[in-house]
């Protein structure tokens, strides 16, 4: 049996094998019925997105941040970059450059990286023609999901419902292999085997305390930055008395009118029930929040406007940080989705995604110094140079030959061993050792005297 035959019905029967041991013990557990998601998405998105600065600096920072980064299409077999070959005109390219036809991918991307860091879940559908080739990707909002468990897989398909008052509830089902679902590790939630824990959970505690900052801040101001306290009165009122007072501070001494003397009809005084914002440690309390919301998303301080914190030197190693902690992490959950679903499309033509760290700024400075290390190795080839460097292999002659650093020269021609490299005293030593001595300080200095003396022993002669 010829062996391109022999493969197929091997594939045929690994795929009808290949199942999730325990997706039937699953569906026994939620007894088939949908899973949803075990919190509620609006009222987190509007707590830290919506209302909060620091959460809403962070999502957008990193989900503008990721969309920002180059993605390569490469031909070749993944994770083996020896017989990797960058593709410039393939579908995928022109599918990542306008995801869809309302999107670019930076917004696109945008969406769905916010998505994940406020709801746990990344939901995309692949749209496909009917040669089943992806020709649009869609960013789907995970709380009108539902996952549909399956006996074979954890999940076997998706449904997205709207629910309107008006036009009445509408639903669409997705299969599972046309929707991308990228989701954060859940160790302990309700429904942890289906649906991932947002990154935003750990800083929401923070979160509502600095809203309460906040709102108890504007509450403080609009009362004209007296704390709350008690009026009371050294005789008895009656109610009616009681009633007037009450009306005469809203409508005299509240408002734009905070400040005016106050005019009372007997002795009385006020208590203060409240702590001022100095007695609460306002603005640390603040800068706490601050800090803590950013160290869940692993982003330092400093790039957010934190002064205060000396974690890095500068500005420019923090940056470096955010983004191999924080960036390049959530790259590669990206990277291997969207291989494993959108690429195994093309699964014939052997196409991955990858990203390239040189395109990213911030890394620049140890792409520079990792490529300066390379060139000071003398026992690799030039082409080995080049992959480390990230670069192309060359099919040049020299790209076979041995490094060789600036600091030594190759041997003439004919030697023994091709690849060896000869330090600068066996080749031309001696004229290099010339020149360095001619163009030293001190031997520039010695000439100088001698042309000196030499020109005023000329004068006494004349």
């Amino acid at each position: 049996m010829p062996v391109g035959i022999m493969n197929r019905v091997k594939g045929l029967f690994s795929n009808l094998t290949r199942t999730n041991p325990i997706a039937n013990l699953l569906y026994d557990y939620v007894n088939g019925q949908p899973v949803f998601t075990d919190h509620d998405f609006k009222k987190r998105a509007k707590a830290a997105y919506g209302r909060n600065a620091t959460a809403y600096a962070c999502v957008s920072l990193l989900a503008q941040s990721v969309a920002g980064i180059k993605w390569r299409v490469y031909k070749g077999r993944y994770g083996a970059q020896t017989d990797e070959r960058e593709v410039f005109d393939h579908k995928l390219n022109r599918l990542l450059a306008k995801p869809n036809p309302e999107q670019g991918w930076a917004e696109f991307a945008e969406h769905f990286v916010s998505y994940y860091l406020l709801g746990g879940n990344a939901v995309i559908d692949i749209e496909s023609d009917f040669k089943d080739e992806p020709v649009a990707l869609w960013s789907l909002r995970p709380d009108r999901i539902h996952a549909n468990p399956g006996k074979n897989q954890t999940i076997d398909s998706y449904t997205y419902s709207i629910q309107n008052a008006t036009t009445g509830d509408r639903a669409h089902n997705f299969l599972a292999k046309d929707i991308i679902h990228i989701r954060g590790f859940n160790p302990a939630g309700l429904n942890s085997d289906f649906w991932g824990q947002a990154p935003i959970e750990p800083a929401m505690r923070y979160v509502d305390s600095d809203n309460s900052a906040v709102e108890w801040n504007v509450a403080t101001f609009q009362n004209g930055t007296r704390p709350p306290g008690i009026l009371a009165f050294e005789s008895q009122q009656t109610d009616q008395q009681i009633s007037r007072i009450k009306t005469q501070l809203r409508q005299e001494y509240t408002g734009s009118r905070q400040g005016t003397p106050m005019v009372t009809y007997g002795k009385m005084t006020w208590i203060e029930c409240g702590r001022t914002a100095l007695e609460m440690d306002f603005l640390n309390g603040r800068m706490l929040n601050m800090r803590e919301i950013c160290r869940v998303f692993k982003i330092p301080p400093q790039i957010l406007g934190d002064g205060q914190t000396g974690a890095y030197a500068n500005y420019s190693e923090a940056r470096k940080a955010f983004y191999q902690e924080g960036v390049l992490p959530l790259m590669d959950k990206i990277r291997d989705a969207f291989n494993a679903k959108l690429c195994e499309r093309w699964k014939s033509e052997r196409i991955y995604l990858n990203y390239d760290k040189k395109d990213i700024e911030a890394l620049q400075d140890d792409w520079k110094t990792m490529a300066a290390t390379v060139m000071m190795m003398p026992y690799i080839t030039n082409n080995e140079a080049r992959h480390y460097m990230g670069l192309d292999p060359t099919e040049e002659a020299w790209g076979k030959e041995r490094n060789v650093p600036g600091t030594q020269m190759p041997t003439k021609p004919g030697t023994k061993d091709p690849g060896h490299t000869a330090t600068v005293g066996e080749e031309s030593g001696q004229k290099q050792k010339k020149a360095q001595k001619r163009n030293d300080p001190v031997s520039i200095f010695s000439r100088r005297v001698k042309e000196v003396r030499k020109q005023f022993a000329m004068k006494d002669v004349a």
